[in-house]
């Protein structure tokens, strides 16, 4: 192994050990709800990007694989990465937005609502049209799931039902290879479970 992959799995090591102790500092509260999601949804995105180098993936082997061969003990941060979203868009603890001044915005309401549901209404019809497409591996379907969690979370409370739907399927691929696929029975599922979630999502509106 040469040293620039050999540097990149040193870097996922550090990445997975950073997360476990932004998460564990999130549950103590010695972190608030903003910085936390910034920092977060940063160091998620550094992990993805590694791993989109497919010969970095064939020796990293997979997140349990990769732990095990190093005996990394760090729940939080693995349980993180296995979701793929920071712990408040997961829950719906989004933070609310601030001002430069760092206190809330004032541009809050129904404007800004209307265009979080129309993001978020897009982002369920690109979804649903993707796998319509035939659209099956990770690096297609991931980015799209991740958005739609996150930008879910900004416009339901913590109650919604279809949320969890979609946080198992964002797990389920982020376990996958970057060229790994659905198959076809999971495919439909998929699109079944997207559907039901977007009905449910309609009619909270």
């Amino acid at each position: 192994m040469d040293r620039e992959r050999t540097e990149a799995l040193a870097e996922i090591y550090s990445l997975i050990i950073t997360i476990d102790q932004l998460e564990k500092a999130y549950i103590r509260d010695s972190v608030n709800q903003g910085d936390y999601t910034k920092a977060c949804s940063r160091l998620l995105a550094q992990y993805q990007t590694l791993l989109k180098n497919r010969q970095l993936e064939a020796d990293f082997g997979g997140l349990d694989q990769f732990c095990a061969r190093y005996k990394i003990s760090h729940s939080s941060g693995v349980q993180r990465i296995e979701v793929g979203v920071p712990a408040t868009a997961e829950t719906s603890i989004m933070p609310q937005s601030t001002g430069d001044s760092g206190t809330p915005s004032a541009q809050t309401g129904p404007a800004v609502s209307a265009k979080a549901v129309s993001e978020v209404t897009g982002l369920f019809i690109t979804a649903m049209d993707g796998l319509k497409l035939n659209f099956r591996a990770k690096d297609q379907l991931h980015p799209i799931f991740s958005e739609l969690v996150t930008g879910l979370s900004k416009v339901t409370g913590p109650s919604f039902p279809g949320r969890g739907k979609l946080v198992e399927w964002l797990v389920t691929l982020n376990k996958m290879k970057i060229d790994d696929e659905l198959n076809d029975e999971q495919a439909r599922q998929c699109l079944f479970d997207l559907q039901s979630v977007y009905s449910e999502f309609y009619d909270s509106l």
